[in-house]
């Protein structure tokens, strides 16, 4: 319809619904009034006035005002997660490591993690996760990104950790078997190399002191009894995860047969050293569990 030169919604966007600017709802507020029920969903494509039955991954909150305030997910979370895994993997990296598993999950209490992480390179970021775990199948995993510092050399077996910044000297080869091999009608010999071994091996030096945390300093008079500790320790026969502060690590075995004590003039420094074999690999979750380190496997 034309009216006096002009058409009813004759431009291309006439009909077109106003512009509007969505932002974030941060809270709600309710007053002045008796409620029976609040819910709130990310789901703006439907709307019902029915009473939900449940949660979904798009509520925000469903609170019953059942004798309390509680508008969130625990008491339908207790009844369908069974664990808590939490992933570990470098930044820029596909795949996941499980590094720890919380099991199983029966009050609110069992969903609070607190977790320290002994397997963490330094100097390298990381993204962890915290994933539930609903049977055999893992929910929507909650990711945060860290990056790891820390100084000195620190020795864990998974349960006990000794470590120490003094002194610190470290000696590394990388070992693979070759056989040369002669013979009578050749200058040059042959070079023979099928097997696969390719692991690091070295040895560690340093003055191994405890740090005294309330005194910030390093405790000199009971460094006896903890380089006794710390022999005692490398000599359980369980692998270790070997940590340096610029990034090294290795997961490995104490391979020497003498744990060596080197004393200055004054006797008031005591540097110990010992041999380490690589056994595997200190970035799979795989390897990390079979050998103790870490209790969940990826």
């Amino acid at each position: 319809m034309i009216f006096l030169g002009y058409a009813f919604a004759g431009g291309n966007y006439t009909l077109d619904p106003t512009p509007t600017n969505e932002s974030d709802v941060t809270n709600v507020t309710i007053q002045n009034g008796i409620y029976d029920y609040l819910y709130a969903t990310v789901n703006a494509l439907s709307y019902s006035t029915d009473k939900p039955t449940g949660w979904d991954f798009g509520t925000r909150l469903n609170a019953d005002f059942n004798n309390n305030l509680l508008a969130g997910n625990i008491t339908f979370a207790l009844g369908k997660v069974s664990s808590l895994r939490v992933k570990r993997r470098k930044y820029g990296e596909t795949n996941w490591s499980t590094i720890y598993e919380q099991y199983p999950i029966i009050t609110s209490d069992d969903l609070s993690i607190l977790y320290y992480d002994k397997t963490a390179r330094s100097n390298t970021k990381y993204e962890y996760a915290i994933v539930p775990v609903f049977g055999q199948s893992e929910g929507y995993l909650f990711s945060e990104m860290l990056t790891t510092n820390y100084q000195g050399i620190f020795i864990t077996d998974g349960t006990n950790i000794f470590n120490t910044e003094l002194d610190v000297t470290i000696s590394e080869k990388r070992t693979k078997q070759r056989t040369v091999v002669t013979t009578i009608n050749r200058k040059y010999p042959y070079v023979i190399s099928n097997g696969s071994n390719n692991y690091n091996s070295g040895t560690i030096s340093a003055q191994w002191l405890e740090y005294d945390h309330e005194t910030d300093d390093w405790d000199v008079d009971g460094g006896r009894n903890y380089l006794a500790d710390l022999k005692d320790f490398l000599n359980n026969n369980s692998p270790k995860l070997i940590k340096y502060q610029d990034g090294r690590m290795w997961l490995a075995e104490i391979s020497s047969s003498d744990i060596t004590d080197t004393e200055d003039a004054s006797h008031s420094q005591v540097h110990t050293s010992f041999d380490y074999t690589e056994i595997g690999d200190c970035d799979s979750g795989n390897d990390l569990y079979d050998n103790g380190i870490i209790d969940a496997q990826q």
